[in-house]
């Protein structure tokens, strides 16, 4: 629970998360001590927390999160810029995409985290056929900014049968290699994707092709103007400023057979 100190005027944090009468998450510390370096002190610790729990928070039914989760985090700093450091890891994590037929596995490697960087070497991210795709690089919690790799050989990331609610379905091998950066919320993706011999792969359009009609266009959506034009015909073209933006860049290759 909470406690006030009334010397110090801060909040003092001891709290421990029991589920089925295991005590899998504790958080401990203090969070506004204003006479401290650090007016936000806490510690984390995960006991074999069950990442299904986390699904619940994940709208769309898009994806499912399976096994456990261990680590021991430490937040510095205030509640405003808080500094991370410490490490988590996986136990039996798994990743479900049902929509889409997928589900990988993730290593039970430490991934560790410090001022704020969590940092990936050689992290495997195993595909429905064993093999392992491997991701390196960096994320910076505090400023989102990443710049991360991912390179796989032969990778089965896509293997189901046809659901009610399958949007793709069947056999799916690929070679994967893929660069994604992101600065100032501006996110730069580039990857390669060599589309293996065995698959077999099939999407469901969700939509009625009868609902797909141009009623459903905005009419000035598009709008063409002529620049040259000096007479004032034209209507002033004008935008606004992006908040964020995304460059994705995808080379797609299929292998005959």
């Amino acid at each position: 629970g909470l406690a006030y100190d009334p010397e110090s005027g801060s909040t003092k944090l001891n709290a421990v998360m029991d589920l089925d009468g295991s005590k899998v998450a504790l958080a401990y510390g203090v969070l506004n001590d204003t006479t401290a370096a650090n007016p936000m002190n806490v510690n984390l610790h995960l006991n074999r927390f069950p990442l299904q729990k986390a699904t619940a928070f994940i709208p769309g039914g898009y994806v499912r999160l399976g096994g456990y989760a261990d680590g021991e985090v430490k937040m510095l700093g205030t509640s405003d810029a808080p500094v991370f450091s410490g490490f988590v890891k996986g136990d039996s994590a798994v990743i479900e995409l049902p929509r889409y037929g997928s589900k990988l596995r993730l290593s039970d490697a430490s991934i560790p985290i410090e001022n704020s960087i969590i940092s990936f070497k050689d992290y495997g991210i195993k595909g429905l056929n064993g093999k392992v795709a491997k991701m390196n690089g960096e994320v910076n919690i505090g400023t989102m900014d990443m710049d991360l790799r991912v390179n796989g050989k032969n990778i089965q990331f896509i293997g189901s049968e046809q659901r009610s609610y399958s949007e793709v379905f069947g056999k799916g091998f690929a070679d994967i290699s893929a660069k994604i950066s992101s600065k100032a919320s501006a996110m730069q993706m580039d990857a390669k994707l060599s589309l293996l011999t065995g698959s077999n792969i099939t999407y469901v359009l969700q939509s009625d092709v009868n609902d797909l009609t141009s009623s459903t266009v905005d009419e000035d959506m598009v709008r063409f103007v002529n620049p040259s034009d000096s007479t004032g015909g034209s209507p002033l073209l004008t935008t606004d400023a992006a908040s964020a933006s995304s460059d994705i860049n995808i080379d797609i290759t299929i292998q005959q057979g």
